[in-house]
């Protein structure tokens, strides 16, 4: 990731609301994800033939199958009779996945859906509970993601993060960048999109945000960004570094991610 320049002082826009993406930017998928893998093959009946298995590759894999998923389905807008979650996503990919890794034979189609499941207690990155309190003084929240309302839900109580409006692609039935899930969002927040910031770790969704009139804060995270080439100093109106190791732990001696962004906002 370039490093990109921003003002280190605080700087306190005029508006109302800030608007999270959930995987990523709040929730470190990678590590929670990582280790549910890598727990249940080292336990499992044919744990000597599962530990050939590269973990990492295939959840990078199972991870690019949901963002291929979810970028067909942002084309169009459905009814929630036919609206296709997550879950559904990532358990489908579980299925090519494991024939992919040659363990086809290993996992049940029950022990498939546990580790789906598994994407329903992800950890948050260190400063997003503690950052989000902070922000929640002045500006209200909403998390917009591509998790449906339910698993949102599971994940918040177990992240313990709180929101003033949670969003599942369900609810807009569609997904980002679709234009309906941000304007939807801003119309239950009650704001204009120049009355709020969208948050997140992906410059894709910042830019969807920006073309609709939002202001934009881009939080690096750790292997987040898909290209980080692409992204220009000043691009987006306000920079945080919000880098840690994928373990989720944060060096004691500074603040970073959501912490940082609440003293940048003056909060």
């Amino acid at each position: 990731m370039i490093s990109l320049t921003h003002t280190p002082h605080s700087h306190s826009p005029n508006f109302q609301a800030l608007v999270f993406d959930a995987f990523g930017t709040t929730l470190n998928w990678r590590h929670t994800m990582l280790t549910a893998l890598e727990s249940r093959a080292a336990t499992h009946a044919h744990a000597a033939q599962l530990q050939r298995v590269n973990w990492r590759s295939f959840l990078q894999d199972w991870r690019e199958a949901y963002k291929a998923g979810t970028r067909e389905y942002s084309r169009v807008v459905v009814p929630l009779e036919d609206f296709v979650d997550v879950d559904t996503i990532h358990r489908r990919a579980l299925d090519d996945l494991v024939v992919k890794y040659d363990i086809a034979d290993v996992y049940s189609p029950v022990e498939l859906d546990e580790l789906t499941a598994n994407w329903h207690s992800l950890s948050a990155w260190p400063d997003a509970s503690h950052g989000l309190d902070l922000l929640h003084r002045k500006y209200k929240l909403a998390t917009l993601s591509g998790a449906h309302s339910a698993q949102l839900v599971d994940m918040s109580r177990h992240a313990d993060l709180r929101w003033d409006l949670v969003v599942g692609a369900d609810m807009t039935g569609t997904y980002k960048p679709n234009r309906t899930a941000y304007l939807n969002t801003l119309n239950w927040l009650g704001v204009q999109p120049h009355e709020a910031a969208m948050v997140a770790a992906h410059a894709n969704d910042c830019r969807a945000a920006r073309s609709l009139g939002m202001r934009t804060v881009y939080v690096e995270r750790t292997l987040e960004e898909d290209e980080p080439e692409s992204i220009t100093a000043g691009e987006f109106d306000l920079f945080i570094d919000g880098k840690t190791d994928i373990d989720n732990t944060v060096p004691t001696h500074r603040q970073t991610g959501f912490i940082e962004l609440a003293e940048r906002l003056s909060v």
